[in-house]
């Protein structure tokens, strides 16, 4: 099956040229942590992995691999500044993957499967 995301998706998002490609496995095994991370998360509700990508879903795998790209293990320690922007970035797309999943299921097929709606991505208020 192919990504969610793609390496063009996470090279825009990083800033960097389309012809870098010193990082590219890296990035592939990046988008396939995000992409198994959304499979796990999207289990309960649908068949995984997905046949049909939304663009949210697009763009939840590439944030995802976007913040474990800018927090992998460095010669030189990662700064808190980029620390922040990728639990934010991380925290951003959970919200939106929950988002879609509340969008895209009815409470009644929630109920079915019994599994309460994506409770561990919801806003610490309502846990």
């Amino acid at each position: 099956m192919a990504p969610y995301s793609s390496k063009p998706d996470l090279k825009k998002r990083l800033g960097m040229l389309s012809t870098e490609v010193s990082f590219d496995s890296e990035m592939d095994l990046f988008i396939e942590s995000a992409d198994a991370e959304i499979d796990d998360r999207l289990r309960p509700y649908t068949a995984v992995p997905l046949s049909t990508v939304p663009t949210t879903v697009k763009h939840v795998s590439s944030e995802l691999a976007f913040a474990q790209f800018v927090t992998r293990p460095h010669a030189t320690p990662v700064s808190a500044d980029v620390v922040t922007l990728a639990a934010n970035v991380r925290a951003a797309a959970l919200d939106r993957l929950r988002e879609f999943v509340e969008a895209t299921h009815t409470s009644a097929a929630v109920a079915e499967v019994g599994v309460p709606l994506l409770e561990d991505m919801a806003p610490p208020e309502e846990r």
